[in-house]
């Protein structure tokens, strides 16, 4: 019985000691993974935030003729709907409308008008 005992002693130290070497093994190669993640997420940092800005701008640019037209009619400044020198900023609880105007025309047509189109 004791011969049996050391076998089975024997043969789970070897088990724990090769699951300890591909433990190790098994670690290396996740952190060479990882140095190689990083490395290209790392190369990829400016290029990516490249391309946001330049998709944010674009879209702000597709969507600035439908922002001119429905924000006026929001703000209550229909003299101001679809024209390009619309800003419609909110700055200190107070809007500011446009250059020329900065609290707004306060008629139904404005003299300094132009479509944001052409």
């Amino acid at each position: 019985m004791n011969d049996w005992w050391k076998q089975l002693n024997g043969l789970l130290v070897e088990t724990i000691l090769s699951w300890d070497d591909y433990e190790q093994e098994w670690s290396q190669m996740f952190d060479q993974w990882d140095e190689q993640l990083e490395q290209t997420l790392l190369e990829w940092e400016v290029p990516l935030a490249e391309t946001a800005a330049w998709v944010e701008g674009t879209l702000m640019a597709l969507v600035q003729p439908l922002t001119q037209t429905l924000d006026p009619l929001v703000m209550e400044q229909p003299a101001c709907v679809g024209c390009k020198h619309y800003h419609g900023q909110v700055y200190n609880d107070q809007i500011f409308v446009c250059a020329m105007h900065p609290y707004g025309v306060g008629l139904e047509t404005c003299p300094d008008w132009e479509a944001l189109w052409s």
